[in-house]
């Protein structure tokens, strides 16, 4: 009921445990063009490893590491499997309350990924 009424309130309300929780510097940070370039070649091509999208983004590999590991500690990426590590959006939507700037939170909302998965992102045309 709190989370209704929260709604209501024009409040983001992300569902737990998939909220996660980072300060909007830190996102602002990780979504340089650069990094929203990786983000829309992981979307569309899916790469199965770092190498993949290294080739993808025409970029080197040590450069493109830096920019998955600010993307992953930002939650807008996450790394599956073991052995190649294989990059992932971990979101649809990232959100940042103008207002909550002085408390240095934002959310990041995953619950997507439960209806749409990773292809309602980022839409080709």
């Amino acid at each position: 009921m709190a989370a209704a009424t929260a709604q209501a309130a024009g409040h983001l309300v992300v569902p737990e445990p998939m909220a996660q929780s980072c300060t909007p510097e830190e996102v602002l940070r990780a979504l340089t063009p650069e990094n929203c370039r990786l983000v829309a070649l992981i979307h569309r091509y899916r790469p199965q490893s770092i190498t993949e999208l290294c080739r993808l983004a025409a970029r080197p590999q040590p450069n493109v590491s830096r920019s998955l590991a600010a993307l992953e500690r930002a939650g807008i990426v996450s790394m599956a499997g073991s052995r190649p590590k294989r990059p992932e959006l971990a979101v649809q939507r990232v959100t940042i309350d103008l207002a909550e700037l002085q408390n240095g939170r934002c959310e990041v909302d995953d619950s997507w990924r439960q209806i749409a998965g990773p292809s309602s992102l980022l839409r080709d045309g």
